[in-house]
């Protein structure tokens, strides 16, 4: 459900017992929460379409309408809306039914309230984070409508003020940044922001061009130009004319290559492999490195002359690291994108933490490759650190390199006593990965082994259920 960052978040909680409630108002009220109550079924569902509700705690024991009825009511009119329910010690199968009715998390009313507390505190971080990710794609910035270029980082607000002010012109750009941090992605916000968005933006991976055929796939050439060309091409520069040309890594042209490059620069003029004569192109130039170029014009492996006529503007895509407040973002937004069958839809405080510790070597797209299989591998609903790579939940930026050093066995050790977070994390998820264990057993058993009816039973998919088995190592 969407709400308003200004409003504070909001639970709705179910209980027929008016001392439970009481106590939770403290609770909660004292976290800067603000809690809404209802003593049974009916009472709650006319508080749901009222009140905005960001979150729904649910007692399973109540007179009249249970507190899984009235999962199912709240699922049909608001299948978005997080719900805990909480259950009695043991009540294996009413775990199992929470699950199939949509339950997105379940807790037992003996749990200490700090541990009911960390479960409404991760459901509102994440609701704030979802709401953060809104307001910047919905345009923050009213300058800049490139909605791939996420974050809102100073040094990425930076960029993207850059981007708006160099996009109108025609000048050539050169985009300097490490691997995986989104050059491709400043190049067509750049080109996005200019007069050609209309015409073609045609990348050209200079790295992955041999140097053989490099002059026929930049230039083209004609007919019969040499063994097996039976047709003209035009080339990847010509196929962008009206538009722009990114060329990534272009630091690894070779210099003979450059010479003819840097004529088409000046003169704007290609000439195919095989003909006598030049053909006129209208294109703006966009390039990316990801080294430093000045140090190879020392080194003589790069042109000056060349630099110079590339690098009338650069701009650089600030790595991962020097911009931690966006890896929350960015983790959302990658995850929103997942189409794995059963996959999460949040990450837990935990797992943000971890993945703010870590220094991102591979940048964005590490990132990004590191939510995918998380979200693959996840154990619940939710991704917690457990479920992140261990190179990413043992790391801390900063302290990389003395966590690997000879001799750091207590950093490491303080490190990893600290990867479960609060005292009552880790039975609280060893308690939940027991119950999930339990049903899915309890559901094979009674299935004859069936996996299909196993996941049937268990209101799952099948592709979740082979995960869970993969996880839980169920045989």
């Amino acid at each position: 459900m969407d709400s308003d960052p200004a409003t504070p978040f909001t639970v709705l909680l179910v209980d027929d017992d008016a001392a439970y409630r009481a106590s939770m108002q403290r609770l909660l009220k004292a976290d800067g929460l603000r809690l809404v109550e209802a003593a049974g079924g009916p009472e709650a569902l006319a508080l749901l379409g009222a009140q905005g509700v960001n979150l729904a705690l649910l007692d399973v024991q109540m007179p009249g309408m249970d507190g899984l009825e009235l999962l199912r009511r709240i699922r049909e009119s608001s299948p978005a809306l997080p719900v805990i329910m909480l259950t009695a010690f043991g009540d294996l199968q009413v775990v199992v039914d929470a699950m199939k009715a949509g339950a997105s998390d379940f807790l037992e009313k003996s749990a200490s309230p700090h541990a009911l507390l960390a479960r409404v505190t991760q459901a509102r971080r994440i609701w704030e984070l979802e709401n953060d990710n809104r307001t910047l794609r919905a345009g923050a910035s009213a300058a800049f409508d490139f909605a791939p270029l996420i974050g809102d980082a100073p040094s990425i607000r930076r960029l993207k003020e850059a981007i708006v002010q160099v996009g109108p012109s025609d000048a050539s750009v050169l985009i300097e940044g490490e691997t995986g941090t989104g050059k491709e992605l400043a190049a067509r916000a750049i080109h996005h922001h200019s007069r050609r968005r209309s015409g073609p933006f045609v990348p050209v991976d200079c790295a992955s061009i041999s140097e053989s055929l490099m002059e026929s796939e930049l230039f083209g050439h004609v007919k019969g130009a040499y063994t097996g060309a039976n047709a003209s091409e035009e080339g990847l520069i010509r196929s962008a004319e009206g538009g722009t040309v990114f060329l990534d890594e272009i630091g690894e042209i070779p210099l003979g290559m450059q010479v003819k490059l840097l004529r088409v620069m000046q003169e704007r003029e290609v000439r195919p492999v095989g003909s006598s004569r030049s053909q006129r192109v209208d294109i703006r130039v966009i390039a990316a490195t990801n080294r430093h170029l000045t140090e190879q014009i020392k080194h003589g492996n790069f042109r000056e002359d060349l630099y110079y006529r590339i690098a009338v503007v650069t701009l650089e895509v600030p790595p991962l690291r020097e911009r931690v407040e966006d890896v929350a973002i960015l983790a959302a937004h990658f995850l929103s994108g997942v189409k794995e069958p059963g996959a999460p839809s949040s990450l837990d405080p935990q797992a943000l933490e971890r993945l703010a510790a870590y220094p991102w070597p591979g940048n964005v797209r590490e990132l990004h490759n590191v939510i995918h299989r998380a979200a693959v591998l996840a154990r619940g609903p939710v991704i917690s650190s457990g479920d992140l790579p261990r190179t990413v939940r043992e790391k801390r930026q900063g302290a990389a390199e003395a966590a690997e050093a000879p001799g750091s066995e207590g950093t490491a050790g303080a490190a990893g006593s600290t990867a479960q977070g609060p005292a009552e994390a880790a039975p609280d998820s060893d308690r939940m990965e027991s119950y999930e264990k339990a049903a899915i057993t309890s559901a094979l058993a009674k299935s004859g082994g069936s996996r299909r009816e196993a996941a049937r039973m268990l209101g799952i998919s099948e592709a979740t259920l082979y995960r869970k088995l993969r996880v839980f190592d169920i045989k």
